[in-house]
């Protein structure tokens, strides 16, 4: 899928501005709307929600070259019910909304290369979603583990025990079981 994005931002590349973000620092705060495409140049960012009794969830996290945005919000013009923030020191290339719907009205290739992307997107979303009801913490740990072993270099152990569902201290004991094997 990296290599899809990849040609998108070719596309794109006029109207980048490139960002560098200190830790935590906000895209998008969750109720905002999204008026920005982003592209993970270096570092990563998580999109994360918040809810009603303030426990902040990590929902998926972006690493270098992944395209990130609040698509519903982007894409519908209204309040983002997730939140994008730099876990580490982030680099992103932005993208305004313009620019995009500008590039899928003129560009059909452009659009082709978008909805691939977006669709991918959906199935990875959806694969995520099975996932959380198929397997235990400790198989989404292992397959996390396989899938992404960078992530556990670059993210926080708290953000992958919220990803994954478990409290830190749960995720302390996958760790050290993963670790006997």
């Amino acid at each position: 899928m990296q290599e899809l994005q990849h040609k998108l931002m070719e596309y794109l590349r006029p109207d980048v501005t490139r960002v560098e973000l200190g830790r935590k620092a906000s895209l998008l705060d969750q109720g905002e709307v999204s008026r920005k495409l982003h592209f993970v140049e270096a570092g990563c960012l998580r999109l994360y929600y918040v809810d009603e009794e303030g426990e902040d969830v990590t929902l998926f996290f972006f690493m270098e070259g992944e395209m990130v945005a609040s698509f519903e919000s982007f894409l519908n013009a209204e309040a983002s019910e997730f939140g994008i923030e730099a876990v580490v020191p982030t680099v992103v290339q932005v993208v305004e909304k313009d620019s995009v719907f500008k590039a899928l009205d003129e560009n059909p290739e452009f659009r082709n290369l978008t909805f691939d992307i977006l669709i991918a997107r959906l199935a990875s979303y959806q694969r995520l979603f099975l996932n959380t009801i198929r397997f235990s913490p400790q198989k989404r740990y292992e397959e996390l583990v396989k899938s992404n072993p960078k992530l556990f270099e670059t993210v926080p152990q708290h953000y992958i025990a919220s990803y994954l569902g478990v409290t830190p201290v749960s995720l302390s004991r996958i760790r050290k079981k993963y670790e006997r094997r």
